[in-house]
């Protein structure tokens, strides 16, 4: 993750924490520790209160008695097979970014692995302060345009798809989605089964029942 933080006066703070960071920062303390996974939480929430704050979190695998089972997965004795279960630990705490040097930025931009977004930015008369991933979260819910399609504006479609759907095909009420999806062909098939017995029967005039009966078994539905 890179964290790029500018300011009012032109200044601009990048920290990076990648680069120039030994591989064991988080367990160095621990020889027997291994870090399999570091958790890094940008405290979006606390700019008003405390700044901009980085927290750290790591993962020991080190076996310490916890472990998961592996339901259908057995070793070659066909005893059950478990994993070790790596225990959250404490890592450590950076603050970026102080609550007054808050008043000082004009935008804070963080890099990760999806893209890059602008996390907090200044704008307006007011100088406000504009907390990037909120905005972010209801402009992809809300926001509407030639290219563009809100979350919101898929749901209705889809919803209104469904409804008339189900006023089509009434379907059980228990049904799951993907048998409310699936109903349509369902019931295309079966027009299309019942106009292909229905010819047979009126272009044969005598039929051996056993006979008909074994050509349309596989296109009978019970259900």
């Amino acid at each position: 993750m890179i964290i790029a933080i500018e300011y009012k006066n032109g200044r601009m703070k990048e920290f990076d924490t990648s680069a120039f960071t030994t591989t064991n920062a988080m367990s160095a303390g621990d020889r027997t520790a291994r870090n399999v996974l570091t958790e890094l939480d940008l405290r979006l929430d606390l700019v008003d209160k405390v700044g901009l704050r980085l927290d750290f979190y790591w993962y020991d695998a080190t076996p310490q008695g916890q472990s998961i089972k592996i339901d259908g997965l057995t070793d070659s004795m066909g005893n059950p097979v478990c994993l070790t279960s790596a225990s959250r630990r404490l890592g450590t705490s950076v603050l970026l970014c102080s609550r007054e040097g808050i008043k000082q930025i004009s935008r804070i931009i963080v890099q990760r692995a999806n893209g890059t977004a602008n996390v907090l930015w200044r704008q307006g008369s007011g100088d406000w302060l504009i907390n990037g991933a909120r905005f972010e979260a209801q402009r992809v819910l809300t926001y509407t345009d030639s290219n563009v399609s809100s979350t919101n504006s898929q749901a209705v479609f889809v919803f209104k798809y469904m409804k008339e759907l189900t006023h089509r095909c009434p379907i059980r009420q228990s049904a799951t989605l993907s048998d409310t999806l699936l109903q349509p062909t369902w019931r295309f098939r079966r027009r299309r089964q019942r106009t292909t017995r229905r010819r047979w029967e009126q272009s044969s005039s005598t039929r051996p029942s056993g006979r008909i009966q074994t050509i349309l078994r596989p296109f009978r539905f019970d259900r």
